[in-house]
């Protein structure tokens, strides 16, 4: 799989100040010996560590983003989850056999933003008894596992080579190390409708700060691990060829303050003074050169092509972020990566983070939600060109509004935001007759649903 990074309209995107626009023309690459169903991945999780579904006691969890993806999103409209691997490298001076032909290689580095208090980890059905983190709750992430492709030339047991990970913690707020961007205006209008949203609608995403010099993450709060490979670690392989690393956060761990996001950054320095500028890393399966390649899942096909069309959520901030080329001072997030002109693959880096909480609960334990929506009303009925769905909250608050046909896909959304009451208007004059269902979910996890009949 080869993806282009949509070239962005001077102005389409808005950063907060420790951010600045995306560059231009990146590559993803998957040898097909690298493809794998992520069913096949549980049974051979690393030993000695505990699963992330599961936990230790109700205040410590693993969480693992590419879990829950594969349960709760990639099946959204059909698909499963699949595992590709990420080639990059520590310059831009080696090339890989793509699908498409040989080319240089321009990736250097990958990163990956946990929300660990999404709903969607809090789920009773997907997680019963496991840890239930609020945006209130301060935690420590005192460990990692990474996983990826590590293939090494066992003519070379000497070169040691080193990977860099890297993580920290953010809130979007000026000078912090995670910052928030967005799309929005006219000139955001093609990526935007991409994600279900119009010209009017905003797209945010995280920002992960790119230090160009070291090549890895860059922030205040950043705590850095370095793991030195070498032939004495080859045997950690695991037999299906995926490769998996166990990290301690130094110092005991990161302190993250409540309502705090967490971003890790991956990158790979070749030791092999023996490599050639404009050399192959490796070609059907051999290694020239020693190359880690993290694990990361996909949406696809029964083909096994990745699917691109995926509503945009704007309450999950959980995104995969890569970097192209060692310039510009952030990552690429995956909003910003297309393929032929249409909407991004959700491709999130796979890895297991863990985190204590003292103060959380557990999932079995349902925090009280509080009543927000008051009313809400849909017309005309049926609906043929637009449908208008009027509500009323208690209070002021911010809200998404889908549309889903019966087998769960959305196919119409839209967010509101600080408001009391309202309509808003939705296209369904592409729609197929039928019947369709509509949620109002607030900020505070409030939800109102209901039906809607589409007649042409």
């Amino acid at each position: 799989m080869k993806q282009v990074l949509l070239l962005l309209a001077a102005g389409s995107i808005a950063l907060s100040a420790n951010a600045q626009s995306l560059p231009a023309g990146a590559r993803l690459d998957n040898a097909g010996s690298d493809n794998s169903s992520y069913a096949q991945l549980p049974a051979r999780m690393q030993t000695g560590m505990p699963s992330h579904k599961t936990t230790a006691g109700p205040t410590t969890r693993w969480y693992n983003y590419g879990n829950y993806f594969d349960t709760a999103v990639a099946t959204i409209g059909g698909g499963t989850g699949r595992l590709f691997s990420y080639m990059m490298w520590n310059d831009t001076m080696t090339q890989v056999n793509y699908t498409s032909g040989v080319a240089h290689n321009t990736n250097v580095s990958c990163a990956q933003v946990l929300e660990p208090f999404y709903s969607g980890f809090n789920d009773a059905v997907l997680y019963p008894t496991s840890m239930n983190m609020s945006s209130t709750n301060a935690y420590v992430v005192d460990s990692l596992q990474i996983w990826g492709v590590y293939d090494f030339n066992v003519a070379k047991p000497l070169v040691k080579d080193t990977i860099t990970v890297t993580i920290t913690y953010g809130n979007g707020t000026t000078g912090s190390d995670i910052g928030y961007g967005y799309w929005a205006g006219s000139a955001s209008a093609s990526l935007l409708g991409h994600y279900g949203l119009s010209a009017t609608d905003t797209l945010f995403t995280p920002t992960v700060q790119y230090d160009s010099v070291l090549n890895r993450g860059r922030g205040a709060n950043l705590k850095t691990v370095r793991i030195v490979v070498d032939s004495s670690m080859w045997g950690d392989t695991l037999s299906n060829g995926l490769w998996a690393h166990a990290i301690a956060i130094p110092g005991g761990g990161l302190n993250v303050p409540a309502g705090n996001l967490v971003a890790v950054t991956e990158t790979f320095r070749s030791g092999d003074a023996s490599f050639t500028a404009h050399d192959s890393v490796y070609h059907s399966g051999n290694a020239y050169y020693n190359n880690f390649r993290p694990l990361l899942i996909a949406k696809v096909n029964s083909s096994g092509s990745p699917m691109f069309v995926t509503p945009y959520n704007r309450f999950d901030l959980n995104t995969g972020h890569f970097k192209q080329k060692l310039s510009g001072l952030t990552y690429i997030p995956y909003y910003g990566w297309t393929s032929g002109g249409g909407a991004s693959s959700l491709q999130h880096v796979y890895m297991d983070v863990h985190v204590s909480c003292p103060t959380c609960s557990t999932v079995s334990v349902r925090p009280t939600v509080a009543q927000t929506i008051k009313e809400a009303v849909v017309f005309p009925v049926p609906a043929i060109g637009d449908v208008n769905i009027a509500y009323t909250f208690v209070k002021a608050t911010d809200a998404n509004i889908t549309i889903s046909n019966t087998a769960g896909s959305v196919v119409a959304s839209k967010d509101i935001y600080n408001t009391t009451s309202g309509t808003t208007t939705l296209s369904v004059a592409n729609l197929p007759a039928g019947i369709y269902n509509y949620t109002i979910a607030t900020v505070g996890g409030d939800k109102r649903s209901g039906k809607i009949v589409v007649a042409h």
